[in-house]
């Protein structure tokens, strides 16, 4: 869960703090990768098997297309 955790921080660092159409892109990355280690974080049990959808829920809103 470690190498989990700092890849989110490292996720969370990324984020552009001024958005515009030009960073669109790189929000749209981070969201992806996002996607990915809630993913990961599914699969290591139960609990977070069933914490999770929720954040999935979340991430239709913040999506750019």
């Amino acid at each position: 869960m470690d190498q989990t955790a700092v890849a989110l921080n490292d996720l969370f660092d990324r984020i552009p703090r001024r958005h515009s159409l030009e960073n669109v892109k790189e929000i749209n990355a981070l969201i992806s990768g996002y996607e990915d280690l809630l993913i990961k974080i599914e699969g290591i049990n139960s609990f977070y098997e069933k914490a999770v959808p929720a954040f999935f829920d979340e991430l239709e809103t913040v999506t750019f297309q």
